[in-house]
């Protein structure tokens, strides 16, 4: 009995560590695109574009999961984020340098996105 208990928490240990490092290579992506200091136009498009689709990669990849869910284990990095950034440089920083609506758009993907990936019914 106790060596199950044992294994469950290990599994959820290690779960736990990769979604984090899953989060904070998900936003560490997007936020090189925006918040670097050598972000040109083309680059903060990149970003815009990627904090739509990798967001749908990962409605795609987790079909089972609500949307609550899913929006919180993988948006809470995009979450934490936004709020660091608009702390540390502010309002006109965060939304100038795309970095804020490109979280926006993530999480709201990430919530909203199976809707666009359901198949119409006829």
């Amino acid at each position: 009995m106790q060596l199950t208990h044992t294994t469950k928490t290990a599994d959820k240990a290690i779960q736990l560590f990769f979604l984090v490092l899953l989060n904070l290579l998900l936003v560490l992506i997007i936020g090189f695109l925006t918040v670097d200091s050598f972000a040109n136009l083309n680059s903060r498009v990149g970003g815009i574009l990627l904090s739509v689709l990798l967001p749908m990669v990962v409605i795609y990849r987790t079909p089972g999961l609500s949307r609550l869910d899913r929006t919180f284990r993988f948006g809470m990095g995009f979450l934490l984020y936004a709020l660091i950034i608009l702390f540390k440089a502010g309002l006109a920083t965060t939304v100038t340098t795309m970095v804020g609506p490109c979280m926006l758009m993530a999480m709201a993907t990430l919530y909203y996105g199976d809707a666009f990936l359901s198949q119409p019914r006829y």
